[in-house]
């Protein structure tokens, strides 16, 4: 449809409204989406199509999908664009920013914000390769009370980009709208020479032209990076040189901070480096719905063979929990690399439900998991939650990561979090972290701080906020489910956000026994669930001690076809069938690795 061509703009903007709820963004009134994303992957190219300098992925490629509804403009905002209709040019690695102004609606406000939408700037390069995102803030309260935002930004890599201003409004709980501020706008990023104090650029870049980008000196880290003023780009624009540390980013994406690269693990080399630990290498995820995502991601890329549990197991139906829909605890693992699930809402919880949820925490933490992640959306009561668990926190050997929820920018509360510079979420839980424990004893405190990293992964999550379960916020699930054969849990962002927390769990093993008893049984993958089929609402937390985990767990395993909400089961890790005839118990696994 041509909405340039309509003599009636009100029937062409109902019109193209239809369009898009149909076969997706027009390419008229949303190009840049279309140009990124088509309806249709299209088929891997062969060996002789691929330039022999640029990176090949490996597995499945996936280009984020969009289904967007973008067909009216944002009214509420005003954008103030440096260069007026024409191209702003900016110099690469510096930091730049330009205004933006909301109006206002009339008080009451939620959490205090006169924002009632999300709004943020969206820069993808004119290549397709290069993506990334910056949020609205006000400089200060009073700027905040009167809608005058800014949009601060730094553009690492020289080349042009379209620039969206977008307004992301929650609807309730089943719609959210996204609209655009103006037109599509032109950024022109150069090289920095005249300033010798400004920060470095990324030498070279695929952004705007035919040369390539080249990987920052050094990996990132979990607790040292962050994810801010960084971007996706795609691995077939780096230089060879850089394409066997991300050879296996699931989806061809790979995330960049301004200083590291975001390391990728092919499966085979992630299992081998586990195997060197000589026991079982534990990571837990507590944690919503949108946690688990990262587990299941995790397992997917590890068993092949698991992908028909996957798709056989979830379900569509709501309030209705399965095997993968768990709520209660998933624990699975593959050679030496173990991942667990379990439920854990303290915003959701009843002040019983909360104790109970802190004492699976607690259990897990004497069971002897090397990296807990903790997810968590209201601070006061998780910080507190921890406090009591005190001593099991104090003998706690491992590390303890306390994850800000991803809950995307179509959320009603995302708003609520983002709203000064000066005033970051993820520093508001530090602040409130040392206030609790500020009366421990001194060498307790420099355990602790030794011991507890923090994470806020929205910012690498939002410019990925189209790829997301459904359609307008619908879901705020970042990883999705497919039929579709060699893959079966999808989503660029779980599947790098468990790389993430996997490259920090290979490079941080201890040398010490913990959890299941070690195996190098790589072949095989084994699952064990304890899932209730009714969990909500109110939310249920999950029993302290599961009776179906592999740290206990002595009995038969059922072949994977039998799997069940309460079952341990095993199968093939490439073809997903049972790994021999008949049953297998754990004793009998152990002997026959002797």
């Amino acid at each position: 449809m041509d909405a340039t061509r309509c003599a009636l703009p009100w029937l062409c903007a109902f019109l193209a409204a239809v369009w898009v709820a149909v076969e997706g963004p027009s390419p008229v009134l949303f190009p840049a989406f279309r140009e990124a994303v088509p309806p249709a992957a299209p088929a891997a190219p062969s060996e002789a199509e691929l330039p022999a300098e640029r990176c090949r992925p490996e597995g499945d490629v996936h280009e984020p999908k969009v289904a967007l509804h973008l067909g009216h403009p944002a009214w509420t905002l005003a954008v103030g664009w440096p260069a007026g209709e024409g191209d702003w040019h900016v110099a690469a690695g510096q930091e730049v920013s330009f205004l933006v102004r909301y109006t206002v609606p009339q008080p009451p406000w939620p959490c205090g914000s006169p924002l009632e939408a999300n709004i943020f700037a969206w820069f993808r390069s004119t290549s397709g390769h290069i993506l990334f995102a910056a949020p609205a803030l006000a400089d200060n309260a009073t700027d905040l009370q009167l809608g005058r935002l800014r949009i601060a930004f730094r553009a690492q890599d020289p080349g042009d980009y379209h620039v969206q201003v977008l307004e992301l409004s929650p609807l309730g709980k089943q719609f959210a709208r996204a609209r655009q501020a103006g037109k599509i706008r032109k950024l022109v990023v150069e090289l920095q020479t005249s300033d010798p104090a400004a920060p470095t650029p990324t030498p070279r870049s695929g952004a705007g032209n035919s040369s390539l980008i080249q990987l920052p000196p050094r990996r990132c880290e979990l607790g040292r990076d962050t994810f801010t003023h960084g971007r996706w780009v795609k691995s077939s624009s780096l230089q060879s040189r850089d394409c066997k540390a991300v050879a296996c980013a699931r989806d061809g994406w790979v995330y960049l901070s301004p200083s590291c690269y975001w390391n990728s693990y092919c499966p085979e080399a992630a299992l081998e480096r586990a195997a060197w630990s000589g026991r079982t290498l534990w990571i837990a995820f507590l944690g919503s719905s949108i946690t688990r995502g990262t587990p299941h991601a995790l397992l997917d890329w590890l068993a092949p063979g698991s992908r028909g549990f996957f798709s056989e197991h979830r379900s569509q139906l709501p309030g209705v929990g399965t095997a993968v829909k768990c709520w209660g605890w998933f624990d699975t693992q593959v050679g030496n690399l173990r991942a667990s699930y379990s439920d854990f809402r303290i915003a959701s919880y009843s002040e019983g439900e909360s104790r109970a949820a802190f004492g699976r925490l607690a259990q897990i933490m004497r069971e002897g998991a090397d990296v807990i992640v903790v997810e968590f959306e209201v601070v006061k009561p998780v910080m507190e939650g921890l406090r009591q668990l005190n001593q099991t926190l104090q003998e706690f050997q491992g590390t303890l990561v306390l994850a800000a929820k991803k809950l995307g920018p179509w959320h009603s509360k995302y708003q609520c979090w983002v709203k000064l510079p000066n005033e970051t979420w993820i520093d508001g839980v530090k602040g409130e972290f040392h206030r609790v424990f500020s009366d421990w004893p001194e060498a307790m405190r420099a355990k602790l701080n030794a011991q507890v990293i923090f994470v806020d992964e929205n910012p690498w999550a939002l410019p990925l906020f189209f790829d997301m379960e459904s359609r307008q916020g619908r879901s705020q699930h970042w990883h999705y489910y497919s039929d579709k054969p060699g893959r079966g849990v999808w989503g660029t962002l779980p599947a790098a956000s468990g790389q993430a927390y996997l490259s920090y769990l290979l490079s941080h093993a201890r040398a010490r026994q913990s959890g299941a008893s070690p195996t190098s049984e790589s072949g095989v993958f084994r699952v064990c669930t304890e899932c209730m089929l009714k969990a909500c609402c109110p939310w249920v937390a999950p029993v302290a001690q599961p009776l179906h985990t592999l740290s206990n767990w002595s009995h038969d395993f059922v072949p994977l076809a039998s799997i069940s909400m309460s079952s341990c089961a095993e199968g093939d890790r490439t073809r997903g069938l049972a790994s021999s005839p008949g049953q297998r118990s754990q004793k009998q696994a152990k002997a026959s690795k002797s």
